[in-house]
């Protein structure tokens, strides 16, 4: 219901009689006598002023206080601008939660719903990178699996020749000592008690056949037996690659056999013909693609492999002398390695060369 008052004259309705403050009084101006000197005029953000300075040092204080005065407006405008590009990002990111906001504040139930979903989501993901981790860790127990049989072969190769050279010593003294005594007797006879000029030239003929029969099966058993692994090359990476079509060069090389492997270009090249077996292994981020290919003589691609976060392939192939190998990495691939953690390997062996290929 509407009600009036009724204004009387003796009501004041000044500032003071509703209990505010009054505004403070300005002080009157003082003017100040201006000491006698040099006057430097100088000039902010479009405002000029004259100082006056004493006549002692005026001209180098004339210098400082201009270069104060511009350095200062430089540095109000390099604020100025860097607020309104601050400002900017605000409104930017202001613009982006927005529609978060209404979502979020739109209902217990919606708030409800969108912890839900976030829960599922984050048990996949949980659920994934377990199953990652188990993949990659039966990945590292294969090639650490491969690399030890290789290892092991290795060590058995170099009993085996220390039996052989043995055995061979053993048989190459027996032999000489056969040939000496067979010497011996031919050397106390007389010649022209012994046999006739003719038969003696056959019997020297003989001997020295017999001499190249011996050193040709010691040089076939020698070529039997060290040659198979005698080129082999373990190249490493160290340190990250991001992806771009080209050749993966390496770091390091725990074994270079034959010194086929040259780290810098990433290319193994055959110092001898046969058969050859490459093993290749990589590992990059998480959840991104990895393509590479293993490719001989840089055009005929002889193996491939992709995958997310990791790939691995092994390929037998025969080779020429002077034949290529080397990996191609994709563009989009990227590849994860540090100094403790080298999870990039290329290993090449040979397994049989064209001298004891049988069957040819």
């Amino acid at each position: 219901m509407p009600h009036f008052y009724r204004y009387r004259v003796e009501d004041n309705f000044e500032p003071q009689s509703r209990g505010r403050t009054p505004a403070a009084q300005s002080p009157a101006p003082v003017r100040r006598e201006v000491a006698e000197g040099a006057v430097a005029h100088v000039s902010l953000l479009g405002c000029g002023a004259d100082l006056t300075i004493p006549e002692a040092g005026a001209e180098t204080n004339k210098r400082n206080l201009n270069y104060l005065f511009t350095q200062l407006e430089n540095t109000i405008k390099e604020l100025k601008d860097e607020n309104k590009l601050l400002r900017q990002e605000v409104e930017k990111l202001k613009d982006r939660q927005h529609p978060q906001v209404l979502q979020v504040t739109g209902g217990s139930s919606d708030n409800a719903q969108i912890e839900k979903t976030l829960t599922t989501k984050i048990e996949k993901v949980e659920v994934r990178m377990e199953e990652k981790w188990k993949e990659d860790k039966e990945t590292f127990s294969l090639v650490s699996g491969e690399i030890k049989a290789v290892s092991n072969l290795y060590k058995t190769l170099e009993t085996n020749q220390d039996l052989f050279s043995s055995t061979t010593k053993t048989e190459l003294a027996g032999l000489a000592s056969k040939l000496s005594n067979l010497k011996a007797p031919l050397e106390a006879v007389p010649i022209q008690d012994s046999l006739p000029e003719e038969g003696q030239e056959q019997l020297a003929e003989q001997v020295e056949q017999l001499k190249l029969k011996v050193d040709s099966s010691i040089s076939s058993m020698k070529s039997l037996v060290f040659a198979p692994l005698s080129v082999i090359f373990d190249a490493v990476r160290s340190e990250d690659w991001v992806g771009e079509d080209g050749w993966l060069p390496y770091t390091k090389l725990n074994i270079n056999l034959g010194d086929g492997m040259d780290m810098d270009t990433g290319r193994f090249t055959a110092p001898v013909s046969g058969v050859y077996f490459f093993v290749l292994n990589v590992y990059g981020a998480p959840r991104d693609a990895v393509v590479l290919s293993i490719r001989a003589n840089d055009f005929q691609e002889i193996a491939s492999c992709s995958g997310v976060g990791k790939a691995s392939q092994s390929v037998v192939v025969d080779l020429d002398k002077d034949d290529t190998v080397a990996v191609f990495v994709n563009d989009k691939s990227k590849l994860v390695d540090t100094d403790k953690n080298k999870f990039t390997h290329f290993l090449g062996m040979l397994l049989r060369p064209d001298t004891i290929r049988f069957g040819k």
